[in-house]
This record gives C-alpha cells, structure tokens and sequence, in this order.
C-alpha cells in the first residue's frame, strides 16, 4: 500500500483509477496486476497521449525495509521447525492464505496476537515477526 498523501508533497501523482477518468476511459480497463497496460490506456485515450515516467523503488522506499514487488519472490525466510510453537502459528497463518498468493498485514497481525500474544508496533518489528514464522514481508499490487 503506498501514502499517495505523502509521495504528492514531492511529485505529482496520478493514480491508474484518476488517469482512466481523465482520459474518459472506462474503469474497467484497469488491471488488477499493478502493471501499466500501455496499449489500453493510451490507444483508447480521448486526450493527448502523456509521456511516462518511472518513480524509482529508492525515491519512494528508500527508509523502509519491505520490498515492494510485482511479483512475489522465492522463498528467503526459513520455515520453522516443524511440530514447535511456531510451526503451529505458521500453518494457521497459511490457512488464513487460502487459494491467495498473499495475506493481507491486519489479518495476520490479528492472528498473531490471538495465538501468540505478540504484537508488531512497527515496520521492524513486522519483518521481525512474519520471518519467525516462516514469513516475508512484501507490498505486492492486490496479491499477486
């Protein structure tokens, strides 16, 4: 999830929802991948095709200690042990996945703290956390 409120104090931002009703396209032409679909969104275009320009990860991210991704990477944490306290909270949290490629952060901070008592306060101690329990931290665009 990015602060959109935030990154504008420093650059115009336009989000893909805001460019399609700029450009009288339809919103449904928005895909739900975080790619940009060049040629949907400017053949179709009722104004005058923009130039692009890319934020770089480090402009935006360069504080934090999440990596934000298009696609999700290979494993990097180790799993827990399998039958310890841990490998217990690790298969619940997999339950929560389902047939999903991610969980959502407040569903898995509620887990954590019903069956565990912890509690991240912050982005440390979030990473802290999931790679206890055989997780990475990533942004992703809608968990894919």
């Amino acid at each position: 999830m990015m602060d959109f409120d935030a990154l504008r104090k420093y650059v115009p931002v336009v989000t893909v929802m805001e460019y399609l009703q700029l450009h009288g396209l339809p919103e449904t032409l928005e895909v739900g991948n975080g790619h940009w679909n060049l040629q949907a969104y400017h053949s179709n275009s009722s104004a005058t095709s923009p130039s692009l320009a890319v934020i770089p990860n480090y402009d935006y991210d360069r504080n934090l200690s999440i990596p934000r991704v298009d696609r999700l990477p290979e494993r990097q944490i180790k799993l827990p042990e399998t039958e310890s306290p841990e490998w217990g909270v690790y298969q619940g949290l997999l339950e929560r996945i389902g047939f999903q490629a991610t969980l959502n952060a407040e569903v898995a901070r509620e887990f954590v703290k019903q069956n565990t008592g912890e509690e991240w306060q912050d982005v440390p101690g979030m990473v802290e956390i999931a790679s206890k329990y055989g997780f990475s931290v990533v942004y992703t665009y809608d968990g894919q």
